[in-house]
């Protein structure tokens, strides 16, 4: 997700949350829906994240929370697992040791 973020960042995209608000709430092209039944699971960092130094964003606009991802797929995706929780990451040299993470598991309406 973080490399991700970067490249978009660098393009010129703006993640934070006044972007992601204004965003369309569906999948393009207009009108489209996720396909009923279909999964959507991921794992961000917490804002929480910023005392740990395991990785992930340093600004908190970038960072989410689990009141954050329900607010965001709201009438998209039925939350089936949710949760806040302190992980430990062994991600390769710049993901190592423990984090702050969302995990969020949700299916399609």
């Amino acid at each position: 997700m973080d490399a991700r973020a970067g490249q978009l960042r660098r393009r010129g995209a703006d993640l934070r949350p006044p972007a992601r608000a204004s965003a369309p709430r569906h999948p393009s092209p207009p009108g489209a829906r996720p396909a009923p039944g279909g999964w959507l699971l991921l794992e961000a960092f917490h804002p929480g994240q910023l005392a740990f130094t395991s990785g992930g964003p340093k600004d908190v606009d970038m960072l989410y929370t689990l009141a954050a991802l329900r607010q965001d797929f709201a009438g998209l995706l039925r939350e089936e697992l949710g949760a806040e929780v302190l992980a430990n990451l062994d991600e390769g040299p710049g993901h190592q040791g423990p984090a702050q993470v969302v995990r969020w598991l949700g299916q399609a309406l």
